[in-house]
């Protein structure tokens, strides 16, 4: 599976480093878009996302489901080498200095003939 930024999938996030999400007020509510692509030759099914803690001081990520972020949208499942949407929410519920970075671990099932 790979993760972009755009929907022409140029920009591409590596899926093992954080994903930054920037600054948002509290109070306010932020949706960011990515793309996960289907690299593999084979059909992949009940994919389940969760969104991890990235400590904002020690940068490590932490068993922690990130309360102020959430994915929205996503899809369930992907055809050999599709692309679909990806939507993150993300309402920060205190002021950083520092925007929130967060982890995307992605489970699923592939299909193999």
């Amino acid at each position: 599976m790979k993760l972009f930024k755009d929907s022409e999938l140029k920009k591409e996030l590596d899926i093992k480093k954080a994903i930054p999400l920037g600054i948002v007020d509290v109070g306010e509510v932020e949706a960011f878009e990515f793309w996960i692509v289907n690299d593999s030759p084979h059909e992949v099914i009940n994919l389940k996302y969760e969104l991890k803690n990235i400590d904002r001081e020690t940068k490590e990520v932490t068993e922690v489901t990130s309360e102020e972020s959430r994915v929205i949208e996503a899809p369930e499942k992907l055809l050999p080498y599709a692309s679909d949407i990806l939507i993150i929410e993300y309402a920060p519920s205190i002021d950083f200095e520092l925007g929130l970075q967060v982890m995307l671990q992605m489970k699923g099932k592939s299909l193999r003939d």
